[in-house]
């Protein structure tokens, strides 16, 4: 009886020690994890606010060619009115 006893207990020793090196092993990997994704997440904050800042800028351009264009068929309106009138 006091064999089973001690056999019982160095399995719940060896048990315990599994466990507790398992709980390590999950910080260990749980803190490298964290390292890495603020390392991605930065990078991936970076990269939308470069995509965001180009199409600030594209948007930019297209009004301002807008604009021009806009410009461009209102002098072309107001010929062929004249033009018209004139005739």
């Amino acid at each position: 009886m006091n064999q089973k006893i001690s056999k019982l207990k160095k399995e719940i020793e060896a048990a315990d020690q599994a466990y507790k090196q398992g709980v390590a092993k999950l910080d260990e990997t749980r803190v490298k994890w964290e390292e890495e994704m603020t390392i991605c997440f930065s990078t991936f904050e970076s990269l939308e606010t470069s995509r965001i800042t180009k199409i600030k800028e594209y948007l930019a351009e297209f009004a301002k060619l807008d604009e021009q264009v806009n410009y461009f068929l209102l002098f072309i309106y107001l010929l062929t009115f004249f033009q018209k009138k004139k005739n």
